[in-house]
């Protein structure tokens, strides 16, 4: 059994930026693609063959023995994180309460573009009646229900994908690009119905949500908070210039985060940009940036990174390379700083934890 109240406390002196001796540590054991962690899933989407996805497609305890598994891996490995439970993790579950239609490999997740009309904008709504949140909820009461307290619900993962995520979904990637310079207002008010929905939704499943040893998790990334902590990503920076960020997004993440006390904003190295701005929000609480196998190494993104220690609480987390973990340990301060490498196998993240916690890499 592991020191719970040891683990508690160090989480808790990562949030306050206290002066600690070694940073928060934790490993990811699997992968990076959801698909090839919860194989249930990945066997149950691929038998539809392509076919569009459907909430009744989904039983929620066919997936159960995944998140026992990948739980008690995660407790072998002895990090100071808590392994968490959301309801089918990279399941692009906005997109399909907006109407988006999703669809699934063996491997992966993806959505159709279906906004063909900016008449339509008019017709998305939402309910507590939607079948795909009302799918979303069952899911959750079948893993609180399942889980028994053994480990954390985690704080709403479901609204992962950002409004910009959401808007490239609806009208696809290269015609949202067109569509930020032809129809710029109808682009805003496209971002303001989605955020709106994505507030709702978010807020609705506070209450759905149990606290684990008086806390709560950051879903995926397993950073135990005091207060509820909503989770927020937009991969969409990617392609975005900070000037269309400023126009398009950047009211609406103040309007998202202002909605609740805590916000944790997952961050990759390309949407990096949009700092400045991220530093002035006080409730978001955490920056993580992750390591992308295909993007700069840590050793350029360490300058940055020293930049975010000034302002928030930094995770760090992804393929990070021995090398780059011991530049981390050997560079930044551990003050507000953890550091979470993705690996393959249990023994992997065992070896790796004892060697990151003795420095000896």
């Amino acid at each position: 059994m592991r020191d719970y109240d040891k683990i508690i406390r160090k989480n808790e002196a990562f949030l306050n930026m206290e002066p600690v001796e070694e940073p928060l540590l934790g490993i990811y054991v699997g992968s990076e693609m959801p698909l090839e962690l919860y194989k249930k899933a990945s066997e149950v989407f691929s038998s539809l063959k392509g076919s569009v996805i459907v909430p009744e497609a989904i039983n929620p305890k066919d997936f159960l023995d995944d998140y026992d598994r990948l739980f008690l891996e995660h407790e072998q490995v002895g990090d100071d994180l808590f392994w968490s439970a959301s309801p089918l993790p990279g399941f692009p579950w906005m997109e399909a309460i907006v109407g988006i239609p999703v669809y699934a490999s063996s491997a992966t997740y993806w959505t159709a573009p279906y906004l063909n009309d900016w008449d339509k904008l008019d017709e998305i709504s939402f309910s507590l009646d939607n079948k795909w949140f009302q799918k979303l909820l069952e899911f959750k009461e079948v893993l609180i229900e399942h889980s028994r307290g053994r480990y954390p619900l985690a704080t709403s993962f479901v609204p992962v994908r950002g409004v910009g995520d959401m808007m490239g979904a609806a009208l696809g990637q290269e015609r949202m690009v067109l569509e930020l310079y032809d129809n710029p207002e109808n682009v805003k008010k496209l971002a303001s119905i989605y955020a709106d929905i994505w507030v709702k939704v978010a807020k609705t499943q506070i209450e759905k949500t149990p606290k684990f040893y008086g806390h709560y998790v950051v879903p995926w990334y397993n950073i135990l908070t005091p207060d509820y902590c909503q989770y927020m990503q937009e991969d969409s920076l990617a392609y975005l210039s900070p000037k269309l960020y400023r126009e398009i997004l950047l009211e609406k993440h103040l309007k998202m985060v202002n909605d609740f006390k805590w916000v944790f904003m997952h961050l990759h190295p390309d949407g990096l940009y949009c700092l400045d701005e991220l530093y002035k929000m006080e409730n978001l609480k955490i920056i993580e940036v992750t390591r992308d196998l295909f993007g700069p190494s840590i050793f350029e993104l360490l300058p940055t990174l020293k930049e975010v220690q000034k302002h928030k609480p930094l995770l760090i987390w992804g393929d990070l390379t021995r090398e780059e973990i011991r530049e981390l340990l050997n560079t930044l301060s551990p003050r507000g700083l953890c550091i979470c490498p993705v690996v393959k196998t249990v023994e992997e993240g065992k070896d790796l934890i004892r060697k990151m916690k003795r420095k000896d890499l």
